[in-house]
């Protein structure tokens, strides 16, 4: 279901922010590659970044509206960013039980069809889709013809099947998560 989230989320902020770090990989020796991966079993060419700590931070700050939309408590499990490049698709599949729930959100991009189970929703900038990612099949069978830029963003329910995934199984994350929500994350600037 497409949920609004245009208000806690700053497109303009992470796509800035991504771009400028692939930017620097693609001109510069960095700890990223100088070109984008191709993933062959899902089919996009793009670059991943899993737990950046500015996608951590809208991940719990997102939290409390997806649990009240979904009506669960959620613990966050992971959240990565990929910026997608032309003639990207991605492959039907489901997504690993740390997925219970997910939001895929647009931060930059032009319309782009995705397909989840029998339903078919266009993303483009701002657009935010919930889903279950473990047991929903999802895929985009058309090609994007533009960079595209999108954060996931995972939980599980609070003591519900998959909880044993809370943290993506990790008490290193778990520690960063829960270190971070001590934080303020309520300015305006974030």
């Amino acid at each position: 279901m497409i949920i609004d989230l245009k208000d806690v989320i700053d497109d303009d902020l992470i796509y800035t922010y991504f771009s400028q770090k692939i930017e620097h990989a693609m001109k510069k020796a960095s700890s990223l590659k100088s070109d984008p991966f191709r993933n062959y079993p899902l089919n996009y060419t793009g670059y991943d970044f899993y737990g950046d700590y500015l996608s951590m931070i809208f991940h719990l700050k997102i939290t409390p509206h997806v649990s009240k939309i979904v009506n669960k408590e959620l613990i966050p499990t992971f959240c990565y960013t990929r910026m997608y490049f032309p003639e990207s698709k991605l492959t039907a599949h489901r997504d690993r039980e740390a997925c219970e729930i997910t939001v895929s959100h647009c931060h930059h991009g032009e319309p782009w069809k995705i397909h989840i189970e029998e339903e078919d929703f266009i993303t483009q900038t701002g657009t935010s889709l919930c889903y279950n990612g473990a047991e929903q099949s999802h895929c985009r069978i058309s090609p994007t013809p533009f960079k595209a830029l999108y954060s996931f963003y995972s939980w599980v329910e609070k003591d519900g099947k998959y909880d044993e995934f809370k943290y993506d199984g990790s008490e290193k994350l778990e520690k960063v998560y829960n270190q971070m929500k001590q934080m303020t994350l309520d300015k305006s600037y974030i």
